[in-house]
Formats: structure tokens, C-alpha cells, sequence
């Protein structure tokens, strides 16, 4: 990850007081993704952690299987551009892309099996362990992440970006560089989960995803369909789960299903 970018000043009005203070911005570069040698697709992203951006990417835009060996990815910083060892499809190639993200991938999806799951008590407490690991964020306010969790909570890896979509696709590159993504039991988004971001954590095999905002309907839509248990944690106290409540557990005890 860069250095925190150098701040600026500001003026800080506060009610009839006004003041100088510092400010800080996140960055945002183009990163090219490359395949035989030829740019597919751009990206508009945070600097710091391109491979594993590029990784997981590729993972969960559908190029690759997550049971599969991460393939080579060489990154070439006077080029921006990852390089990767893969072959794709045309149809499954996207086009350049912003930070916001952006549905640009397939819409299809492998459901995700009946199994994993994890506490009320270990859920509950994820949205708040995503905020508390962030570096970014505080100094900048112009950042999203995304964290990956074990069953009891342990954190696997965690990322931040300027843009939703990157963040997710950089924690589950970076768990699938280190060899924990078959452990992941939840993921933690800072923002809202949309439809995209409900395929890309189903390609990544996370059978659990838990976000600061509320979902789109066809994110909700898309999770039941998918096997993907969607739950809303705009607070610690309060957690709204949409989809597929029983690979939830209460002391032990699956809750009841919709």
C-alpha cells in the first residue's frame, strides 16, 4: 500500500468559526490488466496491491475457478499494467473500467453449496472489525473496503480502494495468493452490495456476505437464487438478513428460514 498521501488545507467552517485544517484525499491511477501481451481491460484504482487486484479480478469476474493455482501475474509499474498467465474467452472480457465498478462481467454464477456458516456473535462483529482495520479511510474519507473472515472471526484479509468493486476484488486476490481463501467463511463490505458484488463473492466461494448499506434488489435477488446468505449490518445491534438465514447459527441452534 502507498504511504497516506501528503495533505492539503482546507477551510473548516464550524458554525461562526472558520479555520484552516488539513485534508486528505485518496489516489487513483489506471491499471492496465493484460493477457498475451494485450491490455483487455483498465482500471481505475487505489496504487498498492495491483497483482493482487488483478488476481482477484480475474477470479471474480468469472476468467478463472477459485479452486484453481492462482496463475502468474507479473506486475510492471512503468508500464501500470499486470500481466497475467491466462486464457479467456472474448465474451467473458470486460472494458475499461471506473472505480465505481460498473456490471460489466457475466451474469451467470455456480450456486454456492448448503455448507459454511458462522455465529450471530462472530457476524455481528465484523462490519465494526472492517472499520476498525482500515488506514485509509480515516485519513482520507474517500475510500471503501472489504475484509474476509474465518468462522470465528479471525480476520484473512482485508483491503481498500477507491472503488467498491477493487477493494473486494483485492482481499479475496490477497486471500488467494495466501492460500486462505478456502477458509473464508464471510465477507465485510464497507458500502452497499449490489448485484455485482453479490457474483463476485459467489465465484470467490464466500457463503456469507455482510454490508454497512443496504442491498439492491436484484443483489438480494441474485443471492437467494445463488445460495448466498445477504445480511445488512448498519449497526452492531441490528442486522437485517435477507437470504438464506439457516446457514446462521444462534448459540449452535441454525435460525429459522424465511
Amino acid at each position: 500500500m502507498e504511504p497516506t498521501p501528503k495533505p492539503r488545507q482546507m477551510l473548516l467552517v464550524q458554525g461562526q468559526r472558520i479555520s484552516r485544517a488539513p485534508v486528505r484525499f485518496a489516489q487513483e491511477r489506471p491499471l492496465g490488466l493484460a493477457l498475451a501481451g494485450r491490455v483487455v481491460t483498465v482500471l481505475m484504482a487505489t496504487p498498492g496491491q495491483e497483482r493482487e487486484l488483478a488476481l482477484g479480478y480475474a477470479l471474480t469476474m468469472g476468467w478463472t475457478d477459485y479452486q484453481a493455482t492462482p496463475p502468474g501475474a507479473i506486475f510492471d509499474p512503468e508500464q501500470g499494467r499486470v500481466d497475467l498467465d491466462l486464457t479467456v474467452p472474448p465474451g467473458l472480457l470486460g472494458g475499461a473500467r471506473a472505480a465505481g465498478g460498473g456490471l460489466l462481467g457475466p451474469l451467470e454464477a455456480a450456486p454456492l453449496p448448503p455448507e459454511g456458516g458462522l455465529e450471530l456473535a462472530v457476524l455481528r462483529g465484523l462490519t465494526s472489525a472492517l472499520s476498525q482495520a482500515q488506514v485509509l479511510y480515516p485519513a482520507t474519507r474517500g475510500t471503501h473496503a472489504a475484509a474476509l473472515f474465518e468462522a470465528r472471526g479471525g480476520l484473512l484479509a482485508l483491503a481498500e480502494d477507491v472503488g467498491r468493486h477493487n477493494g473486494l476484488d483485492k482481499a479475496v486476490g490477497a486471500a488467494w495468493l495466501a492460500g486462505v481463501l478456502p477458509r473464508a467463511a464471510a465477507l465485510a463490505l464497507s458500502g452497499r452490495c449490489s448485484l455485482e458484488m453479490v457474483l463476485k463473492t459467489v465465484r470467490a466461494g464466500v457463503p456469507v456476505v455482510a454490508s454497512v448499506s443496504a442491498p439492491t434488489l436484484p443483489a438480494v435477488e441474485s443471492a437467494q437464487a445463488l445460495g448466498l446468505t445477504l445480511v445488512n449490518c448498519p449497526r452492531p445491534e441490528e442486522m437485517k438478513i435477507y437470504t438464506h438465514p439457516q446457514r446462521l447459527r444462534q448459540d449452535g441452534e441454525p435460525l429459522p428460514g424465511l
